[in-house]
């Protein structure tokens, strides 16, 4: 029973202290946010923190792996199904806070949205190598980073700027302006709507 009543009081305080983060985050950059900062906002002393983490970048990162580790989890996986898996990871971004806080954050975001987007890679270099069978594995991921970099700024735009356009909408023109450039098979389902 001990160890139930620990083990709970635990993670309530590294949420209490993911929570006291993600409010700080909103006003300042994580480079601003001191632990001293943090332990306030979650009225927690400063040797609790540190039973649990090193810095907040050693939190920021802890948060970030594991929100892409859960993300990974919830999103298709399947090699024809290029928009399902963009589809599923805009979802999250869209419906959840905390995503959305790790994709917005200025230092750290592109990196974030990043390693969700290679999920997405392993699916698309053997397309980019259909379309450029002549392209060397440099060029491929030359291709996959132009590709890459220009979802990202498309994402953030999407989320700053609190759109109305639907997920399947934003995958929808992602995958389209890919395609007018490296040609990806693109799962039409349901884009009527969109």
């Amino acid at each position: 029973m001990a160890g139930t009543i620990n083990n709970r009081r635990k993670q309530y305080t590294k949420q209490i202290i993911k929570e006291s983060f993600f409010a700080l985050l909103h006003e300042y950059d994580l480079s601003k946010i001191t632990v001293k900062a943090i332990a306030e906002h979650a009225d927690i002393n400063r040797g609790t923190f540190y039973n649990y983490y090193s810095d907040p970048a050693d939190l920021y990162e802890k948060i970030q792996q594991e929100y892409i580790q859960n993300v990974l989890a919830k999103i298709t996986v399947a090699p024809d199904y290029i928009e399902a898996a963009l589809i599923d990871l805009l979802t999250l971004l869209k419906i959840d806070p905390i995503l959305q806080a790790l994709a917005l954050e200025k230092q750290h975001s592109d990196d974030f949205i990043e390693q969700l987007l290679r999920h997405v890679k392993a699916i698309s270099l053997p397309r980019f190598a259909q379309n450029y069978p002549q392209a060397s594995p440099a060029e491929l991921e030359l291709y996959f980073a132009y590709a890459t970099f220009g979802a990202i700024g498309m994402i953030k735009k999407w989320l700053i700027s609190r759109s109305t356009l639907t997920p399947e909408a934003v995958a929808h023109q992602l995958l389209a302006l890919f395609s007018s450039n490296i040609e990806i098979p693109v799962e039409q389902k349901g884009l009527e709507n969109a």
